[in-house]
């Protein structure tokens, strides 16, 4: 062993904006219960980032302030430091990134190169870029003789990104950098500067962020290209995003991806709530009203939270206090989650059972799931409503949350899964290593073959004990729900997935085959449990089915929506933002949308009606911008592309295959998800697109496209419906065979059980009345 005493390593937290440092806890219990209409304080039990580096153990004792121009750092010792949040506008997140680089410097001068970053919010989106600075300092330093030659070639780098392109907007970084830096008595900077050049090869990050959000209220608060990509340097990440925030503006999340699979560790997870839920904890809306019906709360996300923390620090060697500190009486942040320690004088934090907790609080959120729907249709003051939550992607491009996360059928996201699947194979003794889902099935169905037979050979069974044969229920719903997903939802395209499609969907049928074996038996204990484990597996199918149906159905009215709708909802929100005044313009725009001038106005191109409306609404406060910014932001946010349409008609069609090969396993009965349906939508997006890419814009049609694709069967609709020239019989005189039906029913229903169809998928599916599983012959799984 190194006689040398390893350092402990250095904790940074970037709180969110607007937010400070408030590590106070509850003392009291709170005289009555939460009511719907209510009004709530923030961080009632302390605010969780700040509660969490409280408990953090140091050396010495930490210094406290009041954070002002000589103590910019609210809590500091050389094992944590937090950093407050910035202003509203960001004009000071340049400074806090310097602050949090600077103190990391200092951090790897004391050796302490293992660097933890836990943030929320834009403090998220900071240490995004705290890294890329550390990572460049770390390749620079080798060739620099002193700091103020690293600082000039950071200074050059900065230049450049403001000159560049994509545009770059981070506030100067460098300046507060070096005024940080001076701090340090300048007989002391040579050695320090030689300490940190020494540590700093040897440094690296672990990266816990909540919601990364830059605020991208228009135009455009705050960008940085860099956003979109963690560095090397950054070896675990952790992020989390709120499913239920549906403010239009300043809170679209970014998605960042890592630079290299092979060296860094990667995870993201949605999470039910607003995007303050898991830091406030108090029950309430993004304005501390209490929304959520009488019975159901929302606070178990911030005690998860919390526990998420502890363990995802716990991991990389962080050393806490007494937990007893935080999970006293009542604090109110989870403490009778832990289990045995609840009776003691001394919780070690590195001791508790993760898994179980976060398990047991997992079903405590899925159990008031409507609780947080109803964040659905609250916002952020003057930050306006949107129906679906977008998402911030790399080249200033915006995309749908649902398009990243699924909505998962009963299980919270996709860490709960596999916390319940690891449990179920701990169960039976197995290793909890994430398995393909095909594996996972197939492992499943052998142990439970192998305890089944056991109990019927009257040999000792896990399975012997109700308890467990609860417990086993209970996993195996999620597991079951788990595969389901994946099947309708993973991305089947290439040669290697569609057999691995084919292997799951035989997974599948085996393991419901033999749960209809094992029925056969004689026992009654056999025959109850195959049986709950029979309608269990038909039930999760289902209900993953009409899940994915519903988020089908929910895309297809995204796209569906009309331009004005969209240009009402733009304006309407610019004018709110602008003006702070709630919906105070819907009146005037609708009148503006509903009048005949308005009406006769093309939809292509954009800025025609765009040009009207801001004409229209003169003296509003709009002419600080110009045309040209509105139209470039409109179109970023809301103008979708053909191939939008063509990717979700593409899903249908798959859903619609996958839906007759599942329906020849599981009894018709216990399916309530109609193809008709599915049909109907498909057909909508033909029209929609026929007549929004295609109609009345001559010189900017889609290119020309394969006979069977979907841009081919929407220029067919707009030729036989909008009097849209056929580009084929122009440019190549008219063919035989080449004209495509518009009806999407019978070119569907052909297409579906077409002979090239049944090469792929088998002849047409009758599901048995009789419920009787039928093994698979010639129905095999869809290609996408």
């Amino acid at each position: 062993m190194d006689s040398k005493i390893e350092k402990q390593s250095f904790t940074l937290t970037m709180l969110g904006t607007l937010t400070d440092f408030f590590p106070d806890l509850k003392k009291t219990p709170k005289p009555t219960p939460y009511i719907k209409g209510a009004k709530v304080k923030d961080y009632p039990k302390g605010e969780t980032l700040s509660v969490v580096s409280s408990l953090i153990k140091t050396n010495t004792s930490a210094k406290t302030a009041k954070v002002d121009a000589k103590n910019p750092y609210p809590l500091q010792a050389d094992e944590i430091t937090v950093i407050n949040g910035p202003k509203t506008d960001g004009a000071n997140v340049g400074e806090k990134i310097a602050l949090g680089l600077a103190v990391i410097l200092n951090a790897i001068s004391r050796e302490q190169t293992q660097i933890n970053i836990i943030a929320h919010s834009r403090g998220a989106v900071e240490s995004i870029l705290i890294a890329h600075e550390l990572e460049a300092i770390q390749k620079i330093m080798t060739t620099c003789a002193t700091f103020e030659e690293v600082l000039k070639q950071l200074t050059e780098q900065q230049t450049k990104r403001h000159k560049g392109k994509p545009t770059n907007n981070t506030p100067d970084i460098i300046e507060p950098l070096k005024s940080q830096i001076n701090l340090i008595p300048k007989e002391e900077q040579e050695q320090w500067f030689n300490k940190l050049k020494m540590a700093l090869p040897k440094a690296s990050i672990n990266f816990f962020g909540i919601d990364p959000v830059p605020g991208d209220c228009f135009p455009i608060t705050w960008y940085d290209e860099r956003f979109f990509i963690l560095p090397e340097i950054i070896k675990n990440t952790e992020l989390i995003y709120y499913t239920n925030e549906h403010s239009d503006w300043g809170f679209t999340p970014i998605f960042p991806e890592i630079t290299t699979k092979e060296k860094q560790n990667f995870v993201r997870y949605s999470m039910p709530g607003h995007h303050g839920t898991g830091s406030s904890g108090n029950n309430g809306s993004q304005l501390g009203i209490i929304v959520s019906p009488d019975g159901y709360k929302t606070t178990h996300v911030q005690k998860l939270m919390l526990y998420k923390l502890l363990h995802f620090l716990s991991k990389q060697g962080v050393e806490f206090n007494n937990g007893l500190q935080i999970f006293n009486q009542h604090s109110a942040l989870g403490r009778k989650y832990l289990g045995s320690h609840i009776e003691t004088d001394l919780i070690n934090v590195s001791t508790l059972d993760f898994p179980t907790i976060l398990r047991a609080l997992y079903a405590a959120i899925a159990k008031n799931q409507i609780g947080y729907d109803a964040y659905n249709s609250t916002h952020y003051s003057y930050m306006g409503l949107i129906n679906q939550r977008r998402a911030l992607l790399k080249g200033h491009t915006y995309g749908l949350f649902n398009d990243i996360f699924a909505t998962y059928s009963g299980y919270v996201n996709e860490e709960h899964a596999l916390l319940m699947q690891a449990h179920f194979f701990k169960i039976f003794g197995l290793d909890t290593e994430r398995k393909n889902p095909a594996e996972m099935i197939n492992t499943a169905s052998l142990v439970l073959e192998e305890h089944v037979k056991k109990i019927d050979n009257k040999e000792a069974s896990i399975l012997d004990y109700e308890i467990t044969r609860k417990n086993v229920l209970e996993t195996f719903g999620v597991v079951i729900r788990q595969v389901s997903q994946q099947y309708l939802t993973e991305d089947w395209y290439s040669v290697e997935k569609q057999k691995e499609k084919e292997i799951l969907y035989e997974a599948i049928i085996n393991i419901l085959t033999k749960f209809k074996e094992l029925s056969a038996s004689d026992n009654s204990t056999i025959q109850q449990f195959v049986a709950e484990l029979l309608l269990l597996s038909f039930t999760s199918i289902n209900h993953t089915l009409i899940t994915q149906s519903q988020g089908l159905e929910k895309d297809f009215h995204y796209l569906q929506e009309s331009i004005d709708n969209r240009l009402t909802h733009f304006f309407n929100a610019l004018l709110m933002q602008l003006n702070h005044v709630e919906n105070n313009s819907l009146i005037t725009l609708n009148e503006i949308i509903n009048s005949e001038e308005y009406k006769i106005l093309p939809n292509y191109p954009s800025e025609i009606k765009i040009t009207h409306i801001y004409k229209k609404l003169a003296g509003k406060g709009l002419e600080k911008y110009s045309l040209e910014q509105l139209t470039q932001s409109y179109e970023e946010q809301f103008a979708d592309t053909i191939e939008d349409f063509a990717k979700l008609y593409q899903q249908i069609q798959t859903f619609i295959h996958d839906l007759a090969a599942l329906r020849s396993i599981v009894p018709n009965d216990k399916i309530e998800v109609d193809e008709l349906d599915s049909l109907k939508l498909a057909n909508g997006l033909i029209v929609t697109a026929a007549e929004r890419f295609y109609k009345d814009r001559p010189q900017a049609l889609p290119p020309i496209a394969e006979i069977g694709s979907f841009l081919k069967l929407a220029e067919q609709h707009a030729i036989d419906n909008f009097g849209v020239i056929d580009r084929s019989k122009e440019n190549k005189g008219a063919e035989t065979g080449t004209v495509e039906t518009s009806s999407v029913f019978s070119r569907t229903f052909s297409f579906f059980w077409s002979p090239m169809s049944r090469m792929i998928y088998g002849t047409q599916v009758t599901p048995p009345s009789h419920g009787e599983i039928t093994p698979k012959t010639d129905i095999t799984p869809s290609p996408t």
